[in-house]
């Protein structure tokens, strides 16, 4: 698992110069920057400086970005699609350096270990810098076709030029391989399946040759592609549903990839998303407001991004991912591959009409799931209001997969058209939202500011995760008593009076506060959650705690909702070892700590006390009870021992 670590800028930059790439350098601690108008930077890493700097005349544009290549130890770059420039660290103007003219437009420069720098037309040629006039000439792919992507990757027996051709019915994958033994180039063309619109690409090759290109769709959705030599293997992966509209992407290794453009909690950012556990891992927001998503790029254990008019750093460190990591974070896996999803029945009789009614009920079901169907609410919420009903019924309910359910979930939690409150209240009253969802439906009810929904929440689901708890804790303190008044669909009998004098919160929040305190969870897991709780909440927590501990008012509650006093005294633990550095440095904290240290001490007094209490109590009873006397009968036989 990957983590970022805290940003820093690298360099300030002109908003009208848009970076094009972030490549290697001769020096390990230096990258080489290019700007499709303006310079290209050598900037120094650990130093954040300026090493050297080429400008480009008005009127040139950079298509490929600057790259250096060992083998000739020189920078190379491409000016207006024809113009191949080369220039070593000694050069200060580029153009007085060597350049080459080619009669077809060059679509990128490689370069890689061993081998000369090697050109890729957009034409699909491709060709060694040096023999490449002799070939740019001779189209590969069709001349309405175009390459969205390309990249070079590494083989034990030579390299492979890979790159993406779209055209009006088909997206096609071409490989160009150079084979060592032959020193000969061997072309194969893959068509790929996969036909939405892509937004952004990454390939990774990993140490054993083996190719990864990672696809990720307009409608949030993460497709891979196994590259071999003699085949593909396509794979869904999973629907990111922290995606915003527009995102950047860039691998870290085959089951890594960092994301420029997630949403979280308002907050636009950047962060790492693990395939394995699908899962968005080590969050950060942008730096500064961004109009438009930055670009990503991976270098030197960096990930850069232009953010603004600063180009950024983000240092990142490789771990062993767990799955402790990633529990509470992780999203149900969508396969939209096949979005009718057809249900096996088992029965070897199977009447027609009953057949009708479940065709029926799945039809509704993906209508239901597909927003070009159900565009309006009224719409929606007629045909939900036919699903509710069949499946109150019991009608063929079995026939509709755990799969469908959360789709149909996550449709009402992801519509942005309008707010589905309603139809989310009986998914949660008839108990058919999965807990595997609960976190991004806690999520949007925080979003949304829905209190019913979210008091009902706790109510309706099992197993909630910590991180969830924590939220609803973090949301809940910090309303006020009239916030918790709108839209109050409780009995008003069950929330008990309060101590105003030595209770933080009014009746109705701590009403609200104790549901979450009674909800079940793993001291390991909630340590580590309630560290993101702010110190304000946390001392009104633990003030709340303290009040629960020293009254008797938890005792007046329901037995569903009152947290008891072990459950009461858990919580305490847990949340001055998550933030014990801080109760105990600051002041604000020493009275409070103080009154529950004495509160504690009078607890395990009077617990000591019991203890010996039913000691002594056991000594009486067996000194003062009268001996009971064995009922006889008429006949009575005894048995003597002798010794």
């Amino acid at each position: 698992m990957a983590a970022l670590l805290d940003e820093f800028v690298l360099a300030n930059l002109s908003s009208k110069f848009n970076i094009l790439s972030v490549e290697r350098s001769p020096s390990s601690n230096n990258i080489l920057a290019t700007f499709e108008a303006g310079f290209i930077n050598e900037y120094n890493v650990d130093d954040q400086k300026l090493i050297h700097s080429w400008p480009v005349r008005h009127g040139v544009n950079v298509t490929s970005p600057g790259i250096w290549c060992d083998e000739e130890e020189e920078y190379i770059c491409v000016f207006n699609q024809q113009e191949i420039r080369r220039w070593n660290v000694d050069d200060n103007i580029i153009e007085k350096t060597r350049k080459k003219n080619i009669k077809t437009d060059i679509y990128k420069v490689f370069t890689t270990e061993g081998y000369k720098p090697i050109v890729l037309c957009k034409n699909g040629a491709a060709e060694f810098i040096e023999n490449i006039k002799s070939i740019c000439e001779t189209p590969v792919i069709g001349s309405q076709d175009s390459i969205v992507y390309a990249d070079i990757i590494k083989k034990q027996n030579g390299f492979g030029v890979i790159y993406l051709v779209e055209s009006k019915n088909k997206r096609t994958l071409h490989c160009q391989w150079y084979l060592d033994d032959v020193e000969q180039w061997k072309h194969q063309t893959f068509v790929i399946t996969y036909q939405k619109t892509v937004i952004d690409y990454c390939c990774h090759t990993d140490e054993n040759s083996n190719t990864c290109l990672f696809l990720l769709g307009s409608e949030k959705d993460l497709y891979r592609i196994n590259i071999k030599e003699s085949s593909i293997e396509e794979e869904f992966i999973s629907v990111i549903h922290e995606l915003g509209t527009e995102a950047s992407i860039v691998c870290l290794d085959n089951s890594q990839i960092v994301i420029a453009g997630l949403l979280k909690k308002g907050q636009n950012g950047v962060g790492i998303f693990d395939t394995k556990y699908c899962a968005v891992q080590s969050f950060k927001p942008f730096p500064e407001i961004c109009k438009v998503v930055p670009r990503v790029f991976c270098l030197n254990n960096h990930i850069f991004m232009n953010c603004g008019k600063k180009l950024y750093a983000f240092p990142y460190q490789f771990g062993t991912s767990t799955l402790s990591e990633f529990l509470g974070k992780s999203r149900s896996v969508e396969d939209n591959t096949n979005s009718s999803l057809h249900i096996i029945n088992w029965s070897t009789k199977l009447k027609s009409k009953g057949n009708n009614t479940v065709k029926q009920l799945e039809t509704i079901l993906n209508d239901l799931i597909d927003p070009s169907k159900t565009q309006n609410k009224s719409k929606f919420s007629d045909q939900f209001k036919i699903f509710l009903e069949c499946l109150i019924k019991g009608n063929n309910s079995s026939s509709i997969s755990s799969l469908q359910m959360i789709q149909l979930c996550q449709r009402c939690l992801s519509e942005r058209k309008f707010w589905p409150s309603e139809e989310l209240r009986q998914l949660l009253n008839h108990g058919y939202i999965s807990s595997g969802i609960s976190s991004e439906l806690i999520e949007v009810l925080i979003e949304k500011k829905e209190n019913s929904l979210l008091h009902l929440s706790l109510q309706k689901l099992s197993e909630i995760p910590e991180a969830c708890l924590i939220q609803i804790l973090q949301y809940y303190i910090g309303l006020s008593d009239e916030d918790f008044q709108k839209n109050l669909d409780i009995d008003i009998s069950t929330v008990i009076e309060v101590n105003q004098d030595k209770c933080p919160f009014g009746a109705l929040k701590a009403h609200f506060i104790r549901e979450v305190l009674s909800q079940p969870f793993s001291d390991i897991f909630l340590i580590d959650k309630l560290r993101k709780l702010n110190f304000k909440n946390v001392l009104s927590l633990l003030d709340f705690l303290f009040y629960l501990m020293a009254t008797d008012d938890n005792q007046a509650v329901s037995f569903s909702t009152r947290p008891q006093l072990q459950n009461v005294i858990d919580w305490i633990s847990c949340t001055i070892d998550a933030h014990v550095t801080q109760l105990i440095l600051s002041p604000d904290a020493r009275v409070l700590l103080i009154k529950l240290h004495e509160s504690v001490s009078q607890q395990t007094q009077f617990y000591d006390g019991m203890i010996e209490l039913e000691a002594l109590l056991s000594q009486y009873k067996s000194k003062l009870s009268n001996p009971i006397k064995p009922k006889i009968g008429q006949y009575c036989i005894e048995v003597l021992h002798i010794y």
